[in-house]
């Protein structure tokens, strides 16, 4: 997350949306190790709302 933090300042803010999307997978693989069980159930997946901000970040 550092290095991909390090290119959006590099570039400016271009690679917000990429910092963003790979925010979502962090987030869903800590889930899905923290019980992946939940997560097939359809439980702790990281939900829409949260995704939508943080790729919001890189229209913006």
């Amino acid at each position: 997350m550092n290095d991909l933090a390090s290119l959006n300042d590099e570039t400016d803010g271009a690679a917000a949306m990429l910092v963003g999307l790979a925010e979502v997978y962090r987030q869903q693989f800590d889930a899905i190790r923290a019980d992946y069980g939940s997560v097939l159930g359809g439980e702790a997946v990281v939900d829409m709302a949260t995704v939508d901000r943080l790729l919001a970040a890189g229209r913006s």
